[in-house]
């Protein structure tokens, strides 16, 4: 917007050039961590090359590790790891200078237009040939998040690939309004996931149902070990992006201030020798809010802060986990069967008609809550003993029904992945 205002001559606006003060937070780097990390990302490269061969890529999948990948690799070609490589592209990006946008009717469109090819990233611009042989199947990942990988996508699908997406996170089938599902649903001949069945208008058999691999791994890990002995408590909260730096759908300014007030409105609400055993857990981002500072300052006391790490780690950490969103998080407790409560305004959180009567069938059994006084009453009544309210067969029937529908997970998910995968390369191979 200021470049736009420096260039035009407009009598409404003054530009006033302001001096900002950035606050940076600085994070210890674990050299360990990063270097193991680049060692495992050197092995998954290996990985996916030779799969490649095989006429299969996996891409990022959550659940599904290197071994995972070889092992239905080396099932659909026992020879794949002898396999030359070959996968090849040829990429071209042409001088952004010469792109002109020419469709403005006055000064101010021809300022954007001039503007606009300097503040598109090259990725857009790039000209992808693929003159590898062909892919039978081509795992693509999120395309929100892994823009550089676009042209390539497309190219290979220009080359016969049948595409295949997967569900890597909640809230797919519920929200009316989730920021990269469609996206992902229009860009791949198959999507996998956790249960649902919500076609939005698509082909039925667009979609499959398959057991999430993470979900079912942490459900195999979790039912050996011994229960939660303990007696904390786990608020894991969440946060959105205070400013709008593209188009999409998330909350306006003064809803996530009232979301924050009411994470504010449980805790105060919560009984006090419960505090002492309570850790809260902002989003693992700043995003612009300053979530854990906004809440310290709210509540008056300094919040026990639980930060960083992956939320399905520490399940059983903790006696009771609270969740203020419908995310990921809440449906890997319940996968679990440990105990959980979720509360969040409805009105900021479309959801489908039929996700909506799901979610009713858990505030039936005070899984779930839309006020955040009520949530915390709850707790306060249920703490001392929570599995007695666990345990009951109202409460287990509604959650095992949302289990299966929307954190589908099974011991045999390797089998029936594979013979997934094994299906679509067999009718690629016809075709």
């Amino acid at each position: 917007m200021s470049e736009i205002l420096r260039q035009g001559t407009f009598d409404s606006f003054v530009l006033i050039e302001m001096e900002v003060k950035k606050e940076i937070r600085y994070s210890k780097i674990n050299n360990k961590k990063t270097r193991n990390k680049k060692i495992i990302d050197l092995i998954h490269s290996f990985g996916l090359i030779n799969f490649i061969d095989s006429k299969i890529f996996i891409g990022k999948t959550y659940g599904l590790s290197i071994w995972d990948k070889t092992r239905i690799g080396l099932s659909l070609d026992p020879l794949v790891l002898f396999r030359k490589r070959k996968f090849i592209f040829e990429q071209h990006t042409p001088d952004i200078n010469l792109i002109k946008f020419d469709c403005y009717e006055n000064n101010f469109e021809k300022i954007v237009c001039d503007l606009l090819p300097q503040h598109i990233p090259d990725d857009f611009y790039s000209i992808c040939k693929y003159i590898g042989k062909k892919i039978n199947i081509f795992f693509a990942q999120n395309p929100l998040f892994h823009i550089k990988t676009h042209s390539k996508i497309a190219a290979i699908s220009a080359n016969g690939s049948k595409i295949i997406r997967s569900q890597h996170g909640g809230a797919y089938g519920q929200s009316a309004s989730h920021q990269c599902s469609k996206n992902e649903y229009d860009t791949c001949h198959f999507f996998t996931n956790w249960g649902w069945s919500n076609h939005l208008g698509y082909p039925r058999d667009k979609f499959v149902n398959l057991p999430s691999p993470l979900i079912s791994k942490l459900a195999i890990r979790y039912k050996r070990s011994t229960s939660i002995k303990n007696n904390l408590l786990l608020y894991v909260s969440s946060s959105d992006r205070k400013y709008l730096y593209t188009y999409n759908s998330w909350l306006l300014p003064e809803q996530q201030l009232n979301w924050m007030k009411q994470k504010v409105s449980f805790i105060k609400s919560l009984d006090h020798h419960l505090i002492n055993k309570f850790t809260y857990r902002p989003y693992i981002h700043d995003l612009g809010s300053n979530d854990d500072e906004f809440m310290q300052n709210e509540l008056g006391f300094n919040l026990k802060l639980l930060t960083g790490g992956n939320i399905y780690r520490i399940m059983n950490k903790y006696k009771l986990m609270i969740f203020d969103h419908r995310s990921t998080g809440y449906l890997f407790r319940l996968a679990l069967n440990m105990p959980m409560i979720i509360h969040y305004d409805r009105n900021y959180f479309l959801m489908f008609e039929e996700a909506e009567k799901d979610m009713d069938e858990l505030r039936q059994v005070n899984i779930f809550f839309h006020d955040p006084k009520k949530a915390a009453a709850h707790v306060n009544s249920i703490y001392e003993n929570i599995d007695l309210w666990w345990s009951n067969p109202q409460v287990q029937k509604a959650l095992q029904k949302h289990v299966k529908k929307y954190a589908l997970n099974s011991t045999t998910w390797f089998k029936e992945w594979k013979n997934f995968i094994h299906k679509i390369n067999s009718e690629s191979v016809k075709q």
